[in-house]
């Protein structure tokens, strides 16, 4: 009996000392590194509906640029979004001196373009807007656009995107080039050309524009 009472005990010693390869607290997981999330923020995960944070989309912000002027009767103005989150172009103001057009609430989503316009023009698909001519004429013998973001239009802290055309030296020219955002004397050549488009997402420079 004392021989079975000491096998008895060395097997519970045995077992309460041992260990297994499929432990749970032995192989956790870091939860961080199956979503992607940092000390930042989330920077890789995915909704259970497929979609995206904002944080997968680019910069995380709104940043609307000029992407397109066409010129004539049916001329208009196209602003793109090209930042990664939806931003609001409420109290922003598209300018050609001394003319000004001051816009009112229009959410627009990463990668969305809104055109304004003066009066209606055929064929254009998404957001448009009428301006009511209140940016001026666009002729393709000369001009400029600015989109500022409020109404301080002498302001290199307010010019967000400036394209020149025609001729150098309008009247917001100045104003974009100490921005960082024109090229001081550049233009670009348009005369008989139905308008410009931007060649890259961010255009600061008439190389960024083709006729079009």
């Amino acid at each position: 009996m004392r021989r079975v009472a000491i096998l008895v005990a060395l097997v519970l010693i045995a077992a309460a000392c041992g260990g297994s390869d499929s432990d749970p607290s032995a192989t956790t997981t870091d939860p961080d590194a199956t979503t992607g999330t940092t000390a930042q923020g989330t920077t890789g995960a995915s909704a259970d509906d497929g979609t995206t944070t904002t944080s997968d989309l680019g910069s995380g912000t709104a940043e609307f640029v000029i992407s397109r002027v066409v010129f004539g009767d049916e001329g208009y103005v196209s602003i793109t979004n090209v930042g990664g989150a939806p931003g609001n172009l409420d109290g922003w103001n598209i300018c050609q001196r001394p003319a000004y057009y001051r816009i009112d609430s229009v959410e627009v989503a990463p990668g969305e373009t809104v055109h304004f316009t003066d009066g209606a023009v055929a064929g254009l698909t998404g957001q448009a807007i009428d301006a009511n001519g209140r940016f001026g004429s666009l002729q393709a013998s000369g001009g400029e656009v600015g989109l500022y973001v409020d109404n301080s239009f002498g302001s290199a802290a307010s010019i967000r995107s400036y394209v020149e055309w025609g001729s150098p030296g309008h009247g917001r020219s100045s104003v974009a080039v100490e921005a960082g955002i024109w090229t001081d004397g550049g233009f670009v050549p348009a005369d008989g050309a139905p308008g410009l488009a931007a060649v890259v997402d961010n255009p600061v420079a008439p190389a960024d524009w083709a006729t079009s």
